[in-house]
Formats: C-alpha cells, sequence, structure tokens
C-alpha cells in the first residue's frame, strides 16, 4: 500500500468510529426506532437520485439483505446503544467477526485453524470478561441486544457473498428504502407518542449526526472497497483492528465515558482474539467482510 491509500484506511476507521458517536448523540436524543427510521429514509432519498433499478431479482436479494443489514442489525444497535456505553459498544460489535466466523463454518463449511480456533475463544473470553461492568456503562438489555445485532450482520454478510456487484449508490438507497417500512411499523408498534420527542430534539446536532451518517459514513464504504480492489486484502483487513480503539478513544473525547480496567483489560483479549482471526483470513485470502455501526 502507498501512502495515500494508508492515510485513506486510517480515515475510513476514524469515520467508522465516529459513527458510533453519532449513533449514540441520536439515541441520547431521539427514541432509538424513531432515530433510525429518520436515517433510513433520508439517506434513501439522498442516494435516491444515483440509484439505478437493479432489476426484479436482485431487488428481492437485496430486500432479505437490508431486513437482515438494516432492520434487525441496525435496528438493534440503536436499541442496544440506547442502554450501553458507546465505548463498550465499539467492543461488542467485534463480535461480529466471532460470529461470521462460526456462520461461515456451520453454512460454507468452511475449515478454521487451530490459531482461528484460539482467537475465538479468546474473543469470546475477552467479551465474557468485560460482561457486567457497571462502572463502564454496561447493561445486560443493550448486550444482548447488541449480540442479536452483530449475528444478524453476520448473517447479511454471509448472504451477500451471493451477490452479484452493486454500485454503491444503488446498494446504500435500495439497503436503506427498503428498511424503511419495517422499522417505521416497528418504532409505531414499540415507542409511544415517539414523534412528540422529535420538536423537542437538539435539532442543530442531529443535523450534523445525520450529514455524517449519510454522506461521511456513506463515502467511507465507497473507499473501502476502491481500497480493496486497489490493494492486496492482506494489507487493507488489519486496519479495523483499530476500529475499537478509536471508538473507545473518541467515547471518552466526546462523550466523558469512562473506561475501567476492566474493560482495558477484556478489551485487550477480545481484540487480541479478533485479530488472529482476521490476519488469519488475510494470508489465506479468504473474503471476511468487516462493517462497524452505520453500515
Amino acid at each position: 500500500m502507498n501512502f495515500k491509500d494508508i492515510a485513506l484506511a486510517l480515515l475510513v476507521i476514524v469515520i467508522w468510529a465516529g459513527n458510533i458517536i453519532a449513533i449514540k448523540y441520536a439515541v441520547m436524543e431521539l427514541p432509538p426506532l424513531t432515530a433510525i427510521t429518520l436515517r433510513f429514509g433520508l439517506t434513501a432519498l439522498a442516494f435516491l437520485p444515483f440509484a439505478r433499478w437493479p432489476g426484479k431479482d436482485l431487488a428481492k436479494h437485496l430486500l432479505i439483505i437490508a431486513i437482515f443489514m438494516g432492520f434487525l442489525h441496525q435496528g438493534l444497535l440503536f436499541l442496544g446503544m440506547a442502554q450501553l456505553s458507546a465505548g463498550l459498544s465499539a467492543i461488542f460489535l467485534q463480535s461480529q467477526v466471532i460470529f461470521s466466523t462460526i456462520l461461515g463454518v456451520i453454512f460454507f463449511k468452511e475449515v478454521i485453524g487451530w490459531r482461528s480456533i484460539a482467537g475465538l475463544i479468546m474473543g469470546i473470553l475477552g467479551i465474557c470478561f468485560i460482561y457486567g461492568d457497571s462502572t463502564a456503562g454496561f447493561s445486560a438489555t443493550g448486550f444482548w441486544m447488541l449480540m442479536a445485532s452483530t449475528l444478524a450482520l453476520a448473517y447479511a454478510y454471509m448472504m451477500m457473498k451471493k451477490l452479484p456487484p452493486v454500485k454503491p449508490a444503488t446498494f446504500l438507497c435500495l439497503m436503506n428504502g427498503l428498511a424503511f417500512p419495517f422499522v417505521l411499523i416497528a418504532a409505531a408498534l414499540m415507542e409511544r407518542d415517539q414523534w412528540s420527542t422529535v420538536p423537542n430534539a437538539d435539532w442543530a446536532l442531529l443535523t450534523e449526526v445525520f450529514i455524517y451518517q449519510i454522506f461521511l459514513v456513506g463515502l467511507s464504504h465507497i473507499i473501502w472497497q476502491k481500497l480493496l480492489t486497489r490493494n492486496d486484502m492482506g494489507l487493507v483487513t488489519p486496519f479495523t483492528l483499530l476500529l475499537p480503539i478509536c471508538g473507545v478513544s473518541m467515547a471518552v473525547l466526546f462523550l466523558d465515558e469512562v473506561v475501567s480496567m476492566r474493560m482495558i483489560i477484556g478489551g485487550s483479549i477480545a481484540i487480541l482474539g479478533v485479530g488472529i482471526i482476521v490476519l488469519r483470513r488475510a494470508q489465506k485470502k479468504t473474503s471476511l467482510p468487516r462493517c462497524p455501526a452505520g453500515d
């Protein structure tokens, strides 16, 4: 990788880490499902002028992905982060790699060696070590919602392996647009008087949040895909190991969150375990999609 691509990879990681903070700001101002409903609707509209109809069959495939990646993953992520600290969320989101590896073994009969198995065990132990750490903003309900969220994301990634190439603008428009009615109905059923909170929210802050999520996060995924096409995957994917570190650092800087010793130890073990899996995948040149909060 040349210096320009290294700088772009680091920029993407910073944007993805910042998206965790953006989500936390959003759920602090609005009910979580209302926040994700607005985000999906605005994102679909923003990319609509650049999208192209992919055909009926591909649209059906995208609908299923939208249900898992949009409705379930993002919906549960916003619900979970309404109860969890952003720093813990940044660490717990690494469980997506663990779930992706397990699902790959189950559904694609992928063979993993003892190093990857050791990485899985370390990742799980690290997350379990943090479980219940109330000093760092832990919530059991939020934790299990985040686990369900990352499981849904891992399943969506498994389905994306069968997805033909789709232009980024088309994917972003349809994924958000197709998920929109599901989260809208969920918000109507689960959140009472949710729309009465909208006028009273800090819209100066929310405008910045939605612009960040719609345009910067969207652009970051386009940049990431170009980096993967220009460089060896083994050189690009290890940058994602910086995501939880950046996420926790930003949570302390922007949200004044507390980092406990238990969180540092457990997080380090989890990141090391996930790192082993990511690096082993990179060495084998096998694809392991990586996407933080925000997609």
